[in-house]
C-alpha cells in the first residue's frame, strides 16, 4: 500500500512541476497571440487527446517532460497558413524572451508556494511567519541548487547525481521517514532545481534560447535558423542521452542494493 501511495504521489508531483513549467510558456504565448499548435505533457503512449480552437492538447503516460509547439520554432520559422506576426519569430524579442522564460518563473513561484504550504500547514507557523519562512527557504534553495550545479561542472559530487528513479527513491524515503510536510518541502527544492537547470545556456534548454535572443539583440542580426535548429537538435540528443545514462545508473544502483 505504501509503495502504491509513494508512486502515485511521485507521478502527481512530477506531473505538476512539468505542467506548471509548460503552462508558463503556453499562457504567455497565448497572451501575445502566438499560434500554439500543441500543448503536450509526458512521453510515451497517449492517454488523452483533444483539440480546442487552434491548439491540440495531449496527455501521455509518463510525466517525464512536455512541450509547447509554437509556430516559429521550425527551421524556416514560417507557416503559409499562419500569419508571420502570430509566430514566435514574429513578436518582439522582449516578448519572445518572456515566453521562453515563463516556465522558469512559474517553477520558482511554485517552489515558494510549496515551501509556504509546508511551513504553514505542517510545521504550527502562523500565516505571516510561514510566508516569511517560505521566502527564506526559497532563497536558500536557489543558492543551494546553484552551488550544487557549479560543483558538478567542476567535477565534484558526480556520484550523487541521479535520474528519475533516484528522485523517486529519495522522495519515497522522505515521505515514510519525515511525513508529508517535508515531502512537499523537498518538491519545492526540486521545482527550484528544474527552474535553474532550465536557465542553463545549454542547447535545448530555455536558457539557450534566451542566450540566442540576447546575442541577436546585442549584434542586431538574426542567427541563421538552420544553425539554431542544428545546435538545438544536438543539444536535445545530448540531454536525452544524459537521461538514459542516469536511468541506467539508477537501475544499476538498485540492483547492487538488492
Amino acid at each position: 500500500m505504501q509503495a502504491i501511495l509513494s508512486t502515485v504521489l511521485f507521478l502527481l508531483s512530477l506531473g505538476i512541476l512539468i505542467l506548471i513549467h509548460e503552462l508558463g510558456h503556453f499562457l504567455v504565448a497565448k497572451a501575445f497571440n502566438v499560434y500554439v499548435r500543441e500543448f503536450s505533457i509526458g512521453f510515451g503512449p497517449i492517454l488523452l487527446s483533444w483539440t480546442k480552437g487552434e491548439t491540440k492538447y495531449v496527455l501521455k503516460a509518463f510525466p517525464l517532460g512536455g512541450y509547447v509547439a509554437m509556430v516559429g520554432e521550425e527551421v524556416s520559422g514560417a507557416d503559409l497558413n499562419v500569419p508571420f506576426e502570430r509566430s514566435l519569430l514574429g513578436i518582439s524579442k522582449p516578448k519572445r524572451a518572456m515566453v521562453l522564460s515563463a516556465g522558469i518563473i512559474l517553477n520558482l513561484v511554485l517552489a515558494f508556494i510549496l515551501f509556504f504550504i509546508s511551513n504553514w500547514f505542517f510545521f504550527d507557523y502562523t500565516f505571516l511567519d510561514a510566508f516569511s519562512k517560505a521566502g527564506l527557504d526559497w532563497w536558500r534553495g536557489v543558492i543551494l541548487i546553484g552551488e550544487s550545479l557549479i560543483n558538478l561542472f567542476r567535477g565534484e559530487n558526480l556520484d550523487q547525481v541521479g535520474g528519475v528513479i533516484a528522485i523517486f527513491d529519495a522522495t519515497s524515503d522522505i515521505l515514510v521517514t519525515y511525513g508529508l510536510g517535508t515531502y512537499i518541502f523537498i518538491w519545492g527544492l526540486i521545482s527550484v532545481n528544474l527552474a535553474i537547470f532550465n536557465l542553463l545556456p545549454f542547447p535545448g534548454l530555455d536558457g539557450w534560447h534566451l542566450l540566442v535572443i540576447a546575442i541577436e539583440g546585442i549584434f542586431k542580426r538574426e542567427i541563421p535558423s538552420q544553425l539554431k535548429y542544428i545546435v538545438s537538435v544536438i543539444g536535445f540528443f545530448i540531454l536525452m542521452s544524459l537521461m538514459v545514462f542516469l536511468l541506467i545508473k539508477d537501475i544499476l544502483a538498485l540492483v547492487l542494493v538488492l
